[in-house]
Parts: structure tokens; sequence; C-alpha cells
């Protein structure tokens, strides 16, 4: 009664009815558990588990959840006896009989879990989690061949089990449903995967889940949008918990001066030190061996497909892709100095192919998973990986996510010798200053769906190349016009003529902005004396790089995250460093209806996001 007569006056307010809990609660303790079970397997009635328990809270916070809910799982066969139909006031919440074809014929033991767990256990000689793989819980070769001989003599002579039956059921709760039976392949199932491989389709993908961390301690979308409207500065002098500053000035003595200004700034995450080992199955013995990197994507990994409600429970075996764009690890010179150099653990600590592999793997993943080396629009080309997946429908659900950590000095004395980066420290993007770019970390996941029905969507995208340019590392102007119009090509259009705001790839490079700034302009403003695509009305160009710095292979992804809370919250952000219009690059934004300032757009509009790479390769 309190909760209706709070959601009445638009308050707040949840009333849940508990069955009795599994795992706590007086239910679970001594003699009550045992009664209980009598209970259970008279009526039908069950306890409520730890996962069905958090599901089952998750849904009741949701907004339009009812405010009365009772939680309590039922066996209907039991119940109801016999196998009876539900009657019609119950029959909304009886599961549908499932409709399955035969399997062929099996002799398997009927072997419960229980049963499984104890032989893995006195194989593996202590407590093994159901879903924990075998090998990670104390299994070995020798002890895989000794548990698959216990299941065989379980299973009697009905049945062979091959000696590779616990690399191909790796967990104790899958070898237990291979041995009942409920291994089988449905035919049906096949039939289906072939039709969805071979329906290509332009449906709309849908942003359904989004995680990140930014540098200065940006680590939610909320705090992004207000660091963007407000142009906040997110770059500041190396910490000292990353190398010396000084010292790394010092070891480019004999270089030009402003050589050593331009390794003192970047943008670095707060935090990036700190892991919920426990929550994945790692050892902190693997932990301490793995690359920072591996370790926050994880997190935000997971933290991204929570949010779009793919719980940790559906997810095992769940068709679902990863991609991330990465690029090789500073972590390798980092583990070099340390003890952990000679774990055995080190060997995957900071391969790129483990970055994405490590996450399918413990969340027990089973679409596409790979890791793009595109450098800069690295995370914007895994993000086209995941839409095509999506829309060819070979996955349920996709990640998209980019990294990037500054981790060895080395890497940043590099990049300043070869002058790509900023004396002063800062992206200024379109700005007079420009001369190079300021180095900046990230993590971004994007859990990606089709049709959800709310919060933003990618219309469209396209990857190109430059191919034959002035040289390797130099722009193509004529190449960025090419992927602007294809990727408004595969949005139908439609984007285009609602076009309001671009996030440009801006890295604040004397050539670079000019040659993006003519590139945008040509594109977005064709035919501007009719209406252009943009239809006349301005828009409005910036470029996070101008807050966070570049934040290199996760640099598309996070500025196609600043464009989406743009999207959201209906205000376009400033460009954080521009004070004095570059010269070379004024002339395209003001013969044109491109415009620089914040302002809010208007309704129904829509944007896109451009990343480029320094040896050619473009995304929108």
């Amino acid at each position: 009664a309190l909760a209706s007569r709070r959601r009445a006056v638009s308050a707040s307010g949840v009333s849940v009815q508990w069955g009795a809990w599994a795992e706590v609660g007086m239910a679970a303790r001594g003699a009550a558990s045992e009664r209980m079970a009598a209970i259970e397997a008279a009526s039908g009635f069950g306890r409520v588990g730890l996962a069905l328990g958090l599901e089952a809270l998750h849904w009741m916070v949701l907004p339009r959840a009812a405010s009365s809910v009772a939680v309590l799982p039922v066996r209907w066969d039991r119940m109801l006896g016999g196998g009876a139909t539900a009657p019609s006031l119950l029959s909304v919440m009886a599961p549908e009989a499932p409709q399955r074809v035969a399997p062929p014929e099996r002799h398997m033991s009927t072997a419960s879990l229980g049963t499984v767990l104890q032989m893995v256990r006195s194989t593996a000689g202590g407590a093994v989690d159901a879903d924990a793989p075998l090998m990670e819980a104390g299994v070995d070769s020798l002890g895989a061949v000794e548990l698959r001989n216990q299941l065989q003599r379980s299973a009697g002579g009905g049945a062979t089990l091959p000696s590779t039956v616990v690399f191909d059921h790796p967990t104790a709760r899958q070898l237990a449903l291979h041995l009942q039976g409920d291994g089988a392949i449905d035919p049906r199932a096949e039939r289906r995967a072939d039709a969805r491989l071979q329906a290509v389709s332009d449906a709309e993908v849908w942003l359904s889940g989004v995680s990140a961390a930014l540098p200065s301690g940006v680590a939610s979308v909320g705090a992004l949008h207000i660091a963007s409207l407000c142009g906040r500065n997110l770059l500041r002098v190396i910490p000292a918990s990353r190398w010396d500053v000084e010292q790394a000035a010092r070891d480019l003595q004999g270089s030009a001066p402003e050589v050593a200004s331009r390794v003192r700034h970047g943008g670095f995450l707060w935090g990036a030190e700190l892991f919920e080992h426990g929550g994945f199955g790692i050892s902190a013995a693997e932990a301490a061996a793995m690359d920072p990197q591996q370790r926050q994507l994880l997190e935000r990994g997971y933290a991204a497909l929570h949010a779009a409600s793919l719980v940790r429970g559906g997810l095992m075996g769940a068709t679902v892709a990863v991609s991330v764009g990465q690029w090789a690890s500073e972590f390798a010179g980092v583990l070099a100095r340390t003890p952990a150099a000679r774990s055995v653990y080190a060997s995957t600590g900071f391969s790129c192919s483990v970055t994405c592999g490590r996450v399918s793997f413990a969340l027990g993943l089973q679409g596409a998973c790979a890791s793009v080396d595109t450098a800069c629009s690295a995370s914007l080309v895994a993000h086209h990986t995941s839409v095509r997946g999506l829309q060819r429908r070979e996955c349920d659900a996709a990640l998209s996510a980019g990294v990037n950590m500054i981790l060895d000095p080395a890497t940043m004395r590099g990049n300043a010798t070869a002058g790509f980066t900023s004396v002063r420290g800062r992206s200024h993007t379109f700005d007079v200053r420009a001369d190079g770019y300021a180095r900046g970390e990230a993590i971004d996941a994007v859990a990606c769906r089709l049709e959800v029905g709310r919060g933003v969507t990618t219309a469209g995208s396209a990857v190109r190349q430059d191919g034959r340019s002035a040289s390797l590392t130099a722009p193509n102007g004529q190449a960025q016009r090419g992927v602007l119009v294809a990727a408004w090509a595969d949005a139908r259009l439609v984007a285009a003529k609602s076009a309001a705001a671009l996030e440009a790839h801006g890295t604040g490079t004397a050539l670079g902005d000019p040659i993006e700034a003519g590139a945008v302009a040509a594109v977005l403003c064709i035919g501007e004396a009719s209406g252009g695509w943009c239809g006349g009305r301005p828009v409005a160009v910036g470029s996070l790089k101008a807050n966070a710095g570049h934040t290199e292979p996760g640099a598309g992804l996070a500025g196609a995250l600043k464009l989406a809370v743009q999207l959201g919250g209906r205000r376009t952000a400033p460009n954080a460093q521009l004070r004095v219009l570059n010269p070379h690059a004024g002339p395209c934004f003001h013969r044109t209806s491109i415009k620089l300032p914040v302002g809010p757009p208007p309704p129904n509009y829509c944007g896109g996001a451009v990343s480029l790479r320094h040896a050619g390769g473009h995304a929108q």
C-alpha cells in the first residue's frame, strides 16, 4: 500500500514479497533447510537463488516497474500435479512448454551436478565452483584424464566419453548437462543460424549500454557530458606514479630544447591500478602480470553489458561479439622490469589478441572476438565491425571497445622526437597554436543491440584508407571526403540532411586540422546555395581531444560517446582550446555553414564522429 501510494504521488517505491532464499535466511539453516527441501519436492515451490534474486532486483528498480512484486520459483509440473496446464489466472507466469526436437538416442548417466562436483573436488583436491573452468581450478592434464575415467564409470558402458570431454565441456555444470543429455544440438537451431547468416540487414544498431573511463576522474557518461560542456581541461603533468618526468627529459639530452617539453604532459586515468580480480575468477598472481588495459576493459566491458540488461548469468555461452580497438601495449616494457616478468602468466599479460579474448573467456561469450589495430581509428573500426556483425545477424549483441594507457616513457620519447606531440602539452584543435597533440588515456566500451527502441543509434558507418597520399603519415583530403560520403550514404542520407554536430578527429596539428576542415566543409555543405546536405543549418564541429588529449586507439569511440551525450543532452559542446582560429582552417569554416561555438541543436538532430590515423585508415 505504501509503495502504491508513493507511486501515485510520483515518488519511488517498490514492495517486494520474497520467497525463501536458498543460501541465506532461516530457510537455509540446519533442519529448516531439510524441511524446505521436503516441501519443495511435494509442492513445486523453490527457493530464490542468489543469481535469480539479483536479476529480479535489477528489474524491480527499472523505470515503469510494478510497485508490488512477488518473487518465488515455481515448478508447475509439481505444483499442479500430473503435468496439468496452469489455470488461466496463472498462465501468464507459467513458462511456455518448449517445443524440442527429440535428441538422438543417448545412453548417458543421470549424474547430477552434485555428483560431478564431488568427482571434480576429489580430482582437484579442493572446492570448485560449478561455473569455474576446471583447468584453472586445479585440474591439470593428468587430472582431466582421471576425471574422464570417473565420468566414464558413472556413464556405464552404454556410451563412450571422448578423451577430450573435459576440454569440450570445461566446467562442472557443462559436464553434468552433457551427461544428462542436455547438450544435444537442436537441428532447427542450426537451420536458424544458417538463415541468420544469410539475412543481411540495414537494421538500426542501438547503443544500449555504455561504460567509459577518461582522464582526471571522468568515469561516467554524466561526468563526460559535464566535462565537455564546461570545456574542462583533463590534461596534467605526468604523475610520479607513471615515471620521473625530469629523468625522461634528461634522457633526451642533446635534442632540441622543445623536444623535452613534449614529454611532460598527458591525460591519465585515476585508480587505474585498482582491479577486483576475484570477480572474474583471476588469481592475484595472474592479475599482477596483466596489462592494466586488460584489467580495466574487463570491468568496463561488463559494466556496459550489464547496463544493456545483459547480466552475468545469461552471458555464459551467449553469441555476443567482442571487438576491441588497441595497438601494441606499452606494458611489455614495464613488465620486463618487474619480478612478474618471470611469471607463467607473463606470456598472456600484454598481447593484443588476449585483451579481447580475456573478456570473452571471463564472461563465457561465444561470438566473434577480435582486436583491431588501425592506430588512431582502431576503436571506430572495431565498432564498425560490431555494427556489421549485428546487421548480418552473426551475433545477438556486440561489445565495441577502445583502450589506451600511457605506461612507458620510451614511447613518449619516440613521439616527441618525431614531432608528433605538442610542446605546450595540449591539443589545440582548429587553433592557431596547433603544434601537435597531447597524449591521453581512455577505456571506453559500448554494448550494442538491434531494435532496442530507445537511446542513440548508429545509423551508418564506413571505413576507408588514404591510398597513395603525399607520404606514409600525411593525410589525404580526397580520401577523407570519400569516407564521409560513404558513411552518410550508409545512413541513407537521412542523417546528413538533419546533421547538426560533427565530432572531428581534430588532433591539433598544423597540417591535419586544415585538411580535415576542408574535407568536412566540402562534404557536409555540398550545394550550400540550395541548402546542402546539412539543410542550410550550421553544423557544430568539435573534438574531445581538446579536453582529454588524443587517446589514440580509444579516440574514435571516445569521441562518439561525447557526441552521443550531446545527442541525449541536447547541448553541443565548445572547443576547449580554441582561442584564435587557425588561418589555414578558417576559410573552410567562414565560407560554409559550419560553426564552432556552443549552443542548443535543433530538435531530432543527428551527428557524426570521425577518426583518422597516421598511416591513412579512416572511419566514421
